[in-house]
């Protein structure tokens, strides 16, 4: 398998994960969860995919997804944080009135 070719399958994978989570958008805690097991994939791959990034020449259309990508874990990222600490919020207000 090509770099090219790897680094269009980590884009891929990145893809079909954002789109499981962006599903889970109004589900906060299960957004959360989703997130954490996106974030350990990231750390896995994205050592070798930075390497073969830094190795090779990336196509423009990979260049492209994966500024997307990044774009679309920046949102999910932001999301989630204002999400969970709405919930934190209404949790700390309902303890406060019993």
């Amino acid at each position: 398998m090509s770099d090219n070719d790897s680094i269009e399958s980590f884009i891929e994978a990145c893809q079909q994960q954002l789109e499981r989570a962006e599903k889970l958008l109004d589900q906060p805690q299960q957004l959360t969860l989703e997130l954490e097991k996106f974030d350990e994939f990231i750390k896995v791959t994205w050592p070798s995919v930075a390497e073969k990034i830094n190795a090779s020449v990336m196509t423009f259309e990979n260049r492209s997804n994966t500024e997307k990508v990044f774009q679309r874990i920046k949102k999910l990222e932001l999301i989630a944080k204002s999400r969970t600490k709405m919930l934190d919020g209404m949790a700390e207000y309902m303890e406060r009135t019993k």
